[in-house]
């Protein structure tokens, strides 16, 4: 099988290796296996466990301080790709090795989680939180396989134990282990790694989940999104994936495709896009957008139709709240949130209750004379693409929208991104902690924490911080549901920010490869390759 990916990776590692650099997805999927397995619909599976574990029973205990336990048992006789055998004193080692201050790993969830990780035995793993964690039950980071990964310890117990002894820690990270001679226990052992030109693999005879269908996996790094347009139309590769192409170049592939039949293109929503609402007092400008009906109009007078077309010819998800419509639980959502259709008069009538009506040229006035919204946005193709779509649609409406882009010099100036007049047009990934997160009071970018909180436009609401606090040490999975729709409700209600769209991003394949998922769960690209072991080339 031969597979496109956007860039070369850092590392074949899984979990978080030493160093920094590109992770690219689906070259970490293929030679790794981890505890659990996040499949397409973002369910996760067992893989190297027997079984997951389960709150209120001995695999999941509760301590009254707060600490939790989780505990897995390893599937009998696995074995690492050079042949031997894993135990689970590997994951206890991998543990010391992300816990070092020096490496600097464990600083993403769930690793920053994590209090110890001990080896009861030779197939149990245990796994001590240091709090309440609703998400202990799976060791991946919102599907994506950074966690808690095994380490082989019979290759990296002897360099780790010289790097502590003599602080060269820029030796383990330059270890050839993380690249050229990487021993895992995915569904393809690694056979040839050419720096800048390929990545190659074979089938591993002893993958938990059995050997693969497929023998040998060849990776190739295209520069940008019209080169992995050009290596899939020449027949090049089967499949280009983690973001060898762009959303456009998967259109043009589907059209090309429709009537041969020769491939298919999947698309999926990678990110959240709307327009933040600006609610700090002395940045505001107008005021009129501290208006919740003003913000309700604006909401109403989006053609998301126009749009879609505009921006994705047709094919985009439009956004009625920041949880995706493709998540299990989006009919819940859906019940409970305020809907804003496209409804010119609707809009009209809001703004005329809040002291605004149409003057001769068709544009909304008030008492200190025409409402002039800034719409500003970060440079990029896409973002601008957007905005300009956005601003039409609403000039349409009746309001004058005036277009502005941060310059690239500041565009990741966390204070440059906070301080606009009106709306700020901006996207952040589909990461359920992120999105929630940045709509809290504590995420509130301002000079006390440097401007890195990600609340863009200084939203404050003390009821919905109390629900997201309850989220956060939430465990029973049907409190933390009431909780996610109480939340979209409040924001929907009050429109902190006016959603807007799904990013997409797609992924082709060749009609003679088959048992590649047709979806991929929300923001977690790296699942889409979950079941590889299973594809099937004819």
């Amino acid at each position: 099988m031969q597979i496109a990916v956007s860039a070369e990776p850092k590392s074949v590692a899984a979990g978080a290796s030493p160093g920094s650099g590109t992770t690219v997805s689906t070259s970490i999927r293929l030679f790794n296996a981890m505890l659990d397995l996040v499949d397409d619909r973002g369910v996760a599976r067992p893989y190297l466990a027997e079984a997951l574990p389960k709150l209120d029973t001995d695999t999941w205990q509760v301590f009254p301080d707060g600490r939790m336990e989780t505990r897995y048992t390893l599937k009998p006789d696995l074995a690492w790709h050079d042949g031997s055998t894993l135990s689970a004193e590997d994951f206890a080692f991998a543990w010391q090795v992300d816990s070092t201050p020096e490496l600097g790993i464990n600083t993403v969830a769930p690793l920053n989680q994590i209090e110890d990780v001990v080896a009861q035995d030779g197939r149990t793993v245990v796994i001590r939180w240091r709090r309440l964690y609703p998400d202990a039950g799976v060791t991946q980071s919102g599907g994506h396989l950074v966690g808690l990964a095994p380490l082989p310890r019979h290759i990296l117990e002897a360099p780790f134990r010289d790097a502590q002894a003599d602080g060269r820690w820029d030796a383990f990270s330059a270890n050839g282990f993380w690249t050229r001679d990487y021993i895992g226990l995915g569904p393809f052992r690694l056979a040839r790694w050419e720096p800048g030109s390929v990545i190659e693999g074979t089938a591993f005879e002893g993958h938990a989940l059995g050997r693969p269908k497929i023998d040998r996996v060849r990776v190739t790094f295209v520069a940008d999104g019209n080169a992995g347009l050009v290596v899939v139309m020449a027949g090049d590769v089967h499949i280009a994936m983690d973001q060898a192409i762009e959303f456009q170049q998967g259109l043009e592939l589907k059209r090309r495709w429709a009537s041969t039949g020769a491939g298919s293109v999947i698309s999926s929503a990678q990110a959240w896009t709307g327009m933040a609402v600006q609610f700090r007092p002395d940045l505001v400008t107008p005021r009129a957008v501290l208006d919740a009906r003003v913000r309700k109009a604006l909401a109403h007078a989006l053609d998301e139709d126009e749009i879609n077309q505009a921006v994705y010819e047709g094919e985009g998800i439009p956004a009625e709240s920041v949880f995706p419509p493709s998540l299990e639980f989006y009919p819940l959502v859906e019940r409970a949130i305020t809907r804003y259709a496209h409804d010119v008069r609707t809009a009209e009538q809001l703004m005329v209750e809040a002291g605004f009506v149409k003057g001769a040229d068709g544009l909304f006035t008030g008492p200190d004379g025409r409402l002039s919204i800034d719409l500003r946005t970060s440079g990029g193709d896409r973002n601008e693409k957007e905005r300009g779509a956005v601003a039409s649609v609403w000039r349409q409406g009746g309001f004058d929208i005036q277009e502005s882009v941060l310059p690239a010099a500041q565009a990741q100036d966390g204070q440059a991104r906070s301080t606009f007049p009106s709306l700020f047009h901006y996207s952040v990934g589909l990461s359920e902690a992120s999105i929630l997160g940045a709509f809290s009071t504590p995420s509130i970018a301002g000079p006390g924490n440097r401007w890195a909180g990600n609340n863009r436009g200084g939203w404050s609401n003390p009821a919905y911080d109390r629900v997201l606090a309850a989220f956060q040490g939430t465990l029973k999975p049907d409190e933390r549901m009431q909780q996610r729709v109480a939340m979209a409700q409040m924001l929907s209600d009050e429109l902190p920010s006016i959603p807007l769209a799904y990013r997409i991003n797609s992924v082709a394949h060749v009609a003679a490869l088959s048992g590649v998922p047709r979806t991929s769960s929300p923001g977690s690209s790296g699942i889409f390759s979950w079941n590889v072991h299973d594809w099937d080339l004819r």
